[in-house]
């Protein structure tokens, strides 16, 4: 009858009011669906004629992001994003990417100097 109980509890979880995505991280299953959710993006960035890391300011969507020594691991949820990537006298580069669930995207950009 113990598990009985543990199925009723889960019920009543489910059915309380409509509000149930604020609970689940208080939840077993809320756990396990934030997980699932995300991935990672991983940029490299190199300079086109000296192969020089390139330090430089990442957009993904409207957050920014610092780059620093030419690579940035960022953990995202899965989805498309646009992105947009800034350095000093460089031209700029636009891109659309998509993050996978429990993936690792990982792209290697090459700037162009002005």
């Amino acid at each position: 009858m113990g598990g009985l109980g543990k199925i009723e509890s889960y019920e009543y979880l489910i059915g309380y009011g409509g509000n149930i995505f604020s609970n689940l991280l208080s939840s077993p299953f809320g756990f396990f669906s934030q997980k699932n959710n995300e991935g990672f993006l991983v940029i490299n960035l190199i300079n086109e004629y000296d192969d020089e890391d390139v330090d430089a300011l990442l957009f993904v969507e409207n957050k920014k992001y610092f780059i620093e020594e030419g690579n940035k691991k960022i953990k995202l949820k899965k989805g498309k994003y646009n992105i947009k990537i800034l350095s000093d006298e460089m031209i700029p580069i636009q891109e659309r990417i998509e993050i996978k669930s429990e993936s690792t995207t990982v792209k290697i950009f090459y700037f162009t100097p002005l």
